[in-house]
């Protein structure tokens, strides 16, 4: 396993990374902050951020710590949580609701329908309108979801 602690000129850039892209949480000095097999920011020992590309994005538990409704989200039904807690991608026919003002790329939360409860996160294919458009085909990447490595933090 390869560990890198970010110096202070990384934290610097992350947080202005982490405000520009509207997300919560930035770091002080003494936050210790470490990189994972470029897969992971853990922070003060917590999983926090995963690494997608080369962008970075909160996990699910700083998700479920900070408030889902911080997110841009969309919810699927009954049938397809089981798929999307496997890793499946989001496919428009399970989505029962789209947050409006979603773009292309955007990071959304994966929620189930009842409970409002997060799923998975993923990368949004389309923007909200042109979700609402579509009936079928993918709709969202899954980027990381309960029951995934990062989830069982087996970093």
């Amino acid at each position: 396993m390869k560990r890198e602690q970010l110096n202070k000129k990384d934290l610097k850039e992350l947080n202005l990374w982490l405000e520009n892209a509207g997300l919560i949480s930035t770091f002080s000095k003494k936050d210790k902050v470490e990189k994972l097999d470029n897969k992971v920011l853990v922070v003060n020992g917590n999983i926090d951020y995963v690494v997608y590309g080369d962008k970075i994005y909160p996990s699910l538990k700083l998700i479920l710590k900070e408030g889902v409704d911080k997110f841009k989200k969309v919810s699927v039904d009954a049938g397809a949580i089981r798929f999307v807690t496997k890793g499946a991608d989001v496919m428009r026919p399970g989505v029962t609701a789209i947050d409006d003002g979603i773009s292309k790329g955007d990071f959304i939360v994966i929620v189930d329908d009842r409970f409002n409860k997060p799923l998975a996160c993923g990368i949004s294919e389309y923007d909200s309108v042109g979700m609402h458009a579509l009936d079928k085909g993918k709709v969202l990447k899954n980027i990381h979801f309960v029951g995934d490595d990062v989830w069982n933090e087996k970093y």
